[in-house]
């Protein structure tokens, strides 16, 4: 397989034929008139007396496609075919046709011809992930079939989507290019560097696996193609970065890592790779990849020069598999200087078992999960490569401790399948089960009972970064949200997906913050005093708001208390998610919150909560946390300047609300108009 750094596309298209199909339209309408004068029944059409050997056109209609087109003609007819297809199929599929003509300049960086791209025949057959025993463990997808289409290097990737999808329930098709059929306006169609295609569905979700740290592959036709994408899956967050500063609609863009593949072997000999009988003494060393960068040519020289080193430049599926599987140690070395880490690369050995050894990358900071799987060594240190690669091909013990680090990576590993579903919810393409299923709490998540978690969107990069370089890291590991078509669907589903999972695993109480909160120095000696009281605290209660942002002027001051310093006041209506603690009952009340309730007048995730005709919140004088002003709202897309004044006022109501409470602690229940506070109450009075 290779990797976003030297895909080297076959033939980059230079400019769409028509970014429609619609040529010929007017030719197009002639050949259809008999259609529509049988009501586009059955049609047999014979073009022309010369044309004595045409056996058979047969148009039907069975879809919303409007016609179906099916042939059998004899050698002769195939120019009458071709017209045929260029002046009515195309422009009635509205299929999108590219030019694939050679670039006037070489596509690689070393001035060689392109490598070979995509449109190639999948050799191997295509055997159900539930072969073997194994079973769909949902069925949770909202589409009947899925189809992958994938170059040679991106194979890897095309088995990672389709074992995902079988194991969901659904049915999916690994192809090397387009094909258009009766039932193709049935299908999810997902497109692996759609750039490598000439023939691109109507419909397609792009999966941008180039590295833009290039500017070869920042061109006005790929960007069009992405452009022209339903939605586009990247796999790194500085391509995201780049997209963004683009202009790119940032709304099309998921963040989707690329995961190992679990039993890839024996999943790749369901597939009829032949795998045994593999010589494992004849290679120390693999490289694969191009080897003709000056960087890489300087690497592997040195290498080659202590090891046994086989370089791999054009092998693929089995071939490659197996020469893999043969090598004690592969390279991972960066075409480029300052390159971003070729993840896939690195999976597929995983996948087969093989330890690594890889340069370090520029986006090290976002590579945490591969520290334990996978020896790195400095950028463009030689020395360091030679001499981690010595450590493990001259022991074989050291590489047995790194088959069990392999293997635990490959086994744990969620970041694919996490992202994936992710996407899938957002697009209404999964439902609640499967999201719940493959979504995980960060693994340092709990701490002595609690849960604590920072929700955020990865692909807002500006709050991302925000919470990367704050305090917040310190304290909150990072929980992603939960996207969806409206802002606040998401932020929800974000809410009750996290809370359950906390609930379910049996914490005392989750601290939940979002990625624009602003925490003082002293927040986590304040929030152990917080938490310490709400332990004790005199009333059951749901929430602890640690900003109350827009407080409802019906709000009523059940009970409040001096402790240490602070001022805890009880109220029967919050409003804010900034950051919130939550008791169990807390928990166990956002479970009955509906993502199919499209009122944002009370289904928004706090006004669900304020709504509660049980809720009891908490919140402090002064507050516990602030809010970042310099930042945007993902859910409204406004600044967070807009909340500013009404913070203001209603930390300025609150303050009135517990005076008047002080003038009078105990107001009778009409006056509340509330069994719940008068419970509460004569709970603090016993």
């Amino acid at each position: 397989m290779r990797n976003q750094d030297e895909s080297n596309p076959d033939k980059l298209g230079d400019q769409a034929a028509s970014s429609t199909g619609r040529e010929g339209s007017a030719e197009a309408a002639s050949f259809m008139a008999p259609c529509e004068a049988l009501q586009q029944s059955v049609m047999l059409a014979v073009v022309g007396g010369a044309m004595r050997n045409l056996e058979l056109f047969t148009l039907i209609k069975p879809n919303r496609f409007g016609l179906t087109w099916f042939s059998a003609m004899g050698a002769k007819t195939r120019a009458l075919a071709k017209r045929f297809e260029k002046q009515v199929l195309r422009p009635i599929f509205h299929m999108r046709f590219f030019s694939n003509k050679a670039s006037a300049k070489a596509d690689s960086t070393d001035g060689r011809p392109a490598a070979e791209g995509g449109d190639f025949e999948i050799a191997f057959r295509e055997p159900s992930f539930a072969e073997g025993g194994s079973s769909a463990s949902l069925q949770c997808l909202n589409f009947r079939k899925a189809t992958v289409i994938v170059t040679r290097h991106t194979l890897f990737i095309g088995l990672l989507l389709k074992q995902f999808i079988e194991k969901l329930g659904g049915t999916c098709e690994i192809a090397g290019r387009y094909k258009w059929n009766a039932f193709s306006d049935d299908q999810i169609y997902f497109v692996l560097c759609p750039h490598m295609f000439k023939v691109l569905p109507k419909n397609f979700i792009a999966f941008q696996l180039e590295q833009f740290i290039s500017a070869r592959w920042i061109t006005k036709d790929y960007l069009n193609r992405l452009n022209g994408a339903d939605s586009v899956l990247d796999y790194s967050f500085f391509n995201i970065r780049v997209l963004g500063t683009l202009g790119f609609d940032q709304g099309k863009i998921h963040y989707v890592p690329i995961g190992p593949i679990k039993n890839y072997r024996d999943l790749l000999s369901r597939h009829g790779y032949d795998l045994k009988n593999i010589d494992h003494d004849s290679c120390d060393v693999l490289f694969y990849g191009d080897p003709l960068s000056s960087r890489r040519t300087e690497y592997l020289r040195a290498l080659s020069s202590c090891f046994k080193v086989t370089v791999v430049a054009d092998a693929f599926g089995e071939s490659m598999a197996r020469k893999i599987l043969s090598a004690k140690v592969v390279i991972n070395i960066h075409y480029y200087e300052n390159a971003l880490l070729e993840t896939p690369r690195l999976l597929e050995c995983l996948s087969l078992g093989i330890p690594v050894v890889s340069e370090a990358s520029i986006d090290m900071n976002n590579q945490a999960r591969f520290l334990d799987s996978v020896v790195f060594t400095p950028i463009g240190n030689i020395g360091a490569m030679i001499s981690a690669v010595k450590a493990l091909v001259d022991h074989p013990e050291a590489r047995a401790r790194q088959a069990v680090n392999i293997a635990r990576f490959v086994s744990d590993d969620h970041e694919f399948t996490s992202a994936f579903a992710n996407f899938l919810y957002s697009k209404n393409l999964m439902n609640w089960d499967g999201l719940k299923e493959y979504r995980h709490l960060p693994g340092d998540a709990i701490k002595n009972g609690v849960g604590y978690a920072c929700l955020g969107l990865m692909e807002t990069m500006n709050r991302y970064d925000y919470y990367r370089k704050s305090t917040l890291i310190d304290l909150f590991p990072y929980f992603r949200g939960v996207r969806h078509g409206l802002g606040w669907i998401g932020c929800g589903a974000s809410y009750k997906l996290m809370l359950q999972k906390f609930h379910d695993v049996g914490c005392e109480m989750a601290i939940v913050c979002e990625d624009d909160a602003v925490i003082e120095p002293d927040f986590e000696t304040k929030l152990n005093s917080v938490l310490a009281f709400l332990k004790q605290a005199p009333v059951k209660w749901h929430v602890f708001c640690g900003l109350i942002a827009d407080l409802n002027p019906e709000a009523r001051v059940i009970y409040s208390e001096w402790k240490d310093g602070i001022c805890y006041v009880f109220m029967d209506k919050m409003t804010s998610m900034v950051c919130n603690i939550y008791s169990r009952p807390g928990m166990a009340l956002l479970s009955g919150w509906s993502d199919r309730n499209y009122d944002t007048a009370t289904n928004t995730i706090d006004r669900y909560l304020e709504n509660h005709s049980d809720l009891i919140a908490v919140t402090t004088i002064p507050s516990l946390a602030g809010h970042n002003e310099d930042l945007d709202s993902t859910l409204w897309n406004c600044s967070n300047k807009k909340y500013s004044a009404r913070i203001r006022k209603s930390q300025l109501l609150l303050s009135e609300k517990l005076r008047q409470y002080e003038l009078d602690p105990h107001p009778s229940p009409a006056a509340t108009g509330s069994s719940v506070l008068t419970a509460a109450k004569t709970e603090v009075r016993a």
